[in-house]
């Protein structure tokens, strides 16, 4: 991949017109669908790409590139209800077991910040999931409907 080329997942939707941004953030073509899905629900909101400050251990839109600090895709929010939601690209699938230690371990990362605010775990979604703006739709529908 070449600089400043946008990683995406090789879904062939002719029709389909992308921006490759989500709140002015670089996005993939499951992360732009998945805020589009998001949006549709009325009493939900997101913030794109929060991070888990490693020092403060709060949540931050500015990424310090320290060592343990991790990225949520999707902060989504309902009143007082939180969601950690990771859309996996589709390296997700066909992940090393280095990568799939790395995911897990963020993932876990991710679930004591969730378990310390009283919120659930953070919820993984299958690229394959998103492979429609339908589909997306569907599916975030089903997850926080």
């Amino acid at each position: 991949m070449g600089f400043g080329v946008l990683p995406r997942v090789f879904f062939s939707n002719p029709k389909e017109e992308l921006t490759g941004t989500v709140q002015d953030k670089r996005a993939s073509d499951i992360e732009e669908r998945s805020a589009r899905a998001i949006s549709k629900l009325p009493e939900w909101s997101y913030v794109f790409q929060v991070a888990i400050n490693p020092i403060t251990g709060y949540l931050s839109t500015e990424k310090t590139h320290l060592v343990n600090e991790v990225e949520i895709d999707f902060w989504a929010m309902r009143g007082n209800e939180y969601k950690a939601i990771l859309p996996d690209g589709e390296i997700g699938h066909f992940m090393a077991l280095w990568q799939r230690a790395h995911d897990e371990e963020k993932t876990e990362r991710i679930n004591a910040y969730m378990k310390r605010i009283g919120q659930g775990e953070a919820i993984r979604v299958p690229f394959w999931k998103l492979d429609t703006q339908d589909h997306a739709d569907q599916f975030y529908k089903e997850l926080l409907l």
